[in-house]
């Protein structure tokens, strides 16, 4: 599945669907059969928010970032070579976690 999102484009492969419904299987097993749709799209907007952290962040030092979820999780890449510099390497690796704390407080707040 490919689409774009606020202009970057994402892609989502078999992989991460066939593994988010493999972490909570038995939920296919119980009353609430829905719940593992739940499961799956609260999977994919978290690793989806975290990703994009990282690609603000490179945006803002000026590339075009992709986003690809896998099996494993997900990974934002760019095209641009960019000569960073440490902190700004720093920066965008604590973009990506600092989304995830941003979307807790979010849901905790309502």
């Amino acid at each position: 599945m490919r689409f774009r999102l606020f202009g970057i484009p994402i892609e989502v492969q078999a992989g991460f669907w066939i593994m988010a419904v493999f972490l909570r299987f038995t939920l296919l097993t119980g009353e609430h059969k829905a719940a593992i749709l739940v499961w799956v799209g609260a999977v994919l907007l978290s690793i989806l928010v975290h990703e994009f952290g990282h690609a603000l962040a490179v945006i803002r030092y000026g590339a075009s970032p992709s986003i690809t979820l896998h099996m494993l999780g997900g990974v934002t890449s760019w095209s641009t070579p960019l000569r960073l510099l440490r902190h700004q390497r720093i920066i965008i690796s604590a973009a990506g976690p600092a989304a995830g704390f941003l979307l807790a407080a979010v849901v905790y707040g309502f």
